[in-house]
This record gives structure tokens, C-alpha cells and sequence, in this order.
């Protein structure tokens, strides 16, 4: 985005971050920034900013001690509060059917979505992942059928938010999307194709919401170049004269989001780990600046792929440099001590989980989440945000992620 942002209130990774949400905290949902006033004399207005700070903390209440957050323990405890927080938003939307905010919650329930964890496949305990637990589908399907059922309540709604109805639009696109992927067949492509082009046309008003738009479009075409190359290169030709062609990374197209990182190429910190980092002592090398954060999923599913072209690529003049958008859950009444302690924690928590998936590159920390220095400086509301920058100091990419990085830093140092 050109101008400075403030976070959507719900969505901080839409595209193709959307699948953030099962992992993110309240304070996405119930940011500071988009709370509405509460009136002292207003008995209603009271409870209803009572119940809200309730479903808050459903989804902020940490993992009790002594539960390993990797255990059947831990993952059944998390799914429990993902249920809790379903019930309790439709139990707020049907008590306060007039309170400003009732729509956050439901759009956040769709991406903070239970599991519906019905057993463990065996060797899970070995290996804890999405694939070793067993669900109850029907309760699942059950879960999105009320869901979809809730958003056309929203969508037929007077006074939902532009940012509410994107994130009702975006978990739609979502489901359609997964759909997609995990049965590829012509005909879900095509409906994939229609729910791109619906969204496309529907949120193409304003810049932030076109540019969302845009993403989503480049959501469908990577997923047509795992299946279907010959379809991604005729709709990439259909883009590149569209209205969206200004919103990616086209040359001669994009200057204006380009220039927006100028100055990356600038920045220098303390990594937490201690190392002195220049980004303008790096010239003549190609370096990525990667906004992530251990809370988001697409961050993590990306980091393989940025792993295995960081080891390839660095003795040839590749770099990687991290600026984490973590949560340290300070809060502002909290003495000095207890601000250090939770900071501590949140970094020390950072590094063991990149040295766990070896990533050896720098990382810069402030635990100050989207108010990050570097965040801020650069307008970025959402995440992965991935800044790739040339040998010469100039901007070449924004969106260089899964194969197309690869193809970039080949293309960037120069080799065949």
C-alpha cells in the first residue's frame, strides 16, 4: 500500500495469510485502534463492553503451566478454547444484536476455527502435527455450515465495517481455495476462478481493499502453476492489463509499492541475538528482509523454502534478515520489571524457535507486534512481507515467495 495504515483489526496477514488466524490472539480481533466508546451511563453499553473483553480473553488465555503446547494435552486445551469462543461470539451477536463491534468476532471465529479433535492417529506423540490427529468431520462440517450461515447475516447486515465484510469475503475464498488444492479438478478451479473474479470486483474501491483483491488473484494463480501451467500463463496475461497489473510486482508496473521500501536498503540494528547488522554494508549482496513472526502460519509454512534457498545461495552472496513481529503481551500498567521479564521471555522464546527450524540469519525484536520500528517505517500491515533487495541497493521484489524466490536471487546474482 502507498499511504501508512493502521492494522486491520482482524486480519494482519489476509493473503494468503488468512490461515494466520487459527494461531493469532484476541488483540487482532479487538485491537486498541477499533474499540468503540463506552458510555458510564449506559447499562447495555457496560455489559456489552464486559462480555467482549470476555471473548478477548477466550482466545488470550494462556496455556496453563505444567501443559506441553505440543502434547495431546496442549492441543486438546487450545481446540476447547477455539469452541468456547465460537459459542460465545454467536451468544454476543444474538444479546447485543446492536453493539458496534458484534461482527469482529464473528469473522474472527471463522479463521480461529476448533479442529473438532476427535482422537490421535498413532506416532503423534513422536511427531505432533495436523496430519496425526483424527477429527470429527461432522461436527466440523456442522461448524462451517453455521459459519457461512453467519456471514450472510453480515453480508445482508446494514452497518458491518468494510474490514468485516473482506474478512467474511476472505474466509468464503478461503474454504473455496483449500477446496482447490486439496481435490484439484477442473471444475474447483473454476469455482476458485469465480470466487476470485467475484472478490475482485467486489472490493475494488479503495486501495487497501483492491489491494487485497489483487493478492487474492495472485493467491489462484500460484495455485494454477502447481496445476495447470499452461491456464497460469494465459490469467497472468489477463492481469497484466487489468486494473489490478499496478498492484504486483510487473516491471514497469509497480514503482509506486517499490518505492514505498526505499529506504530498506538503509536500515541498521542490534540483532537480538547481539550481531551489529548494516543493510547498506551489504552492497554488491542480495538480501531479503523478511517481515514474520513466530505466531503466523505462512510465515512458517514459507520458512523451508527460505531455508533450503538461503543454504544454497549465501556462500554465492545471498542474505536473509529477519524482523519479527512478535507479541510480548506487555501491558501498560505493568512495572518495569515485569515489562523486561515478558520481553525476555518473547525473545528468548523467538530465537529457540528459529534455531529450531535453522534459521541462522539475523533477527531484530522490539516485542511491539505491528507497532515494530521497521514495520512501521515501512506501512507493513500484514504478514510474510518479503523485501528483496538488489546488489545495488534498489528494490526488485515485494513478493518473492514459494518457487518465484529462488527464481529471483538466481536472477539477482546473476547465474543461468
Amino acid at each position: 500500500m502507498v499511504t501508512k495504515t493502521k492494522p486491520l483489526p482482524f486480519i494482519p496477514a489476509f493473503i494468503p495469510a488468512i490461515a494466520c488466524m487459527a494461531a493469532l490472539s484476541s488483540a487482532l480481533c479487538f485491537g486498541d485502534a477499533a474499540a468503540p466508546a463506552v458510555s458510564t451511563a449506559a447499562p447495555a453499553a457496560s455489559a456489552a463492553d464486559r462480555d467482549l473483553e470476555e471473548l478477548k480473553n477466550t482466545l488470550n488465555t494462556p496455556l496453563p503451566e505444567g501443559i506441553d503446547p505440543k502434547s495431546r494435552e496442549g492441543w486438546l486445551w487450545r481446540d476447547n478454547q477455539f469452541k468456547k469462543y465460537a459459542q460465545k461470539t454467536v451468544a454476543f451477536l444474538r444479546e447485543y444484536p446492536d453493539a458496534p463491534r458484534r461482527w469482529n468476532g464473528i469473522v474472527q471465529r471463522g479463521f480461529a476455527s476448533p479442529s473438532f479433535i476427535k482422537d490421535f492417529n498413532p506416532g503423534f506423540d513422536e511427531n505432533p502435527s495436523w496430519s496425526g490427529i483424527i477429527v470429527d468431520e461432522d461436527a466440523r462440517a456442522a461448524f462451517k455450515a453455521e459459519q457461512t450461515a453467519l456471514l450472510g447475516e453480515l453480508e445482508k447486515s446494514t452497518d458491518a465495517g468494510l474490514h468485516e465484510r473482506v474478512g467474511a469475503a476472505g474466509w468464503l475464498f478461503e474454504e473455496i481455495k483449500r477446496e482447490a488444492i486439496q481435490n484439484p479438478s477442473p471444475e474447483n478451479r473454476e469455482r476458485l476462478k469465480t470466487a476470485v473474479e467475484g472478490y475482485m470486483e467486489k472490493f475494488k474501491t479503495e486501495l487497501w481493499s483492491a489491494e487485497v483483491a489483487g493478492m487474492v488473484a495472485e493467491t489462484y494463480l500460484n495455485i494454477l502453476r502447481e496445476q495447470e501451467p499452461q491456464a497460469a500463463a494465459d490469467y497472468e496475461k489477463t492481469l497484466e492489463t487489468s486494473h489490478y497489473a499496478s498492484l504486483r510486482d510487473i516491471p514497469g508496473k509497480n514503482e509506486r509499492a517499490l518505492a514505498r521500501f526505499a529506504d530498506a536498503a538503509k536500515i541498521s540494528f542490534t540483532a537480538a541475538d547481539g550481531r551489529e547488522i548494516d543493510i547498506g554494508a551489504m552492497r554488491g549482496k542480495v538480501v531479503l528482509l523478511d517481515f514474520w513472526a513466530t505466531w503466523c502460519g505462512p510465515c512458517i509454512a514459507e520458512i523451508p523454502n527460505l531455508v533450503a534457498v538461503h543454504d544454497k545461495y549465501h556462500a554465492q552472496g545471498f542474505e536473509v534478515v529477519g524482523i519479527t513481529l512478535e507479541r510480548t503481551d506487555v501491558k501498560p500498567d505493568m512495572d518495569e520489571a515485569q515489562k523486561e521479564k515478558r520481553l525476555d521471555a518473547a525473545r528468548t522464546k523467538m530465537l529457540r524457535f528459529a534455531a529450531d527450524k535453522k534459521m541462522s540469519w539475523p533477527q531484530h525484536f522490539d516485542g511491539k507486534w505491528f507497532g515494530n520500528k521497521f514495520a512501521v517505517q515501512f506501512g507493513i500491515d500484514s504478514i510474510p512481507a518479503m523485501v528483496l533487495i538488489a546488489p545495488d541497493g534498489t528494490i526488485a521484489s515485494i513478493d518473492a515467495r514459494g518457487p518465484k524466490l529462488e527464481k529471483e536471487v538466481r536472477r539477482l546474482l546473476g547465474l543461468k
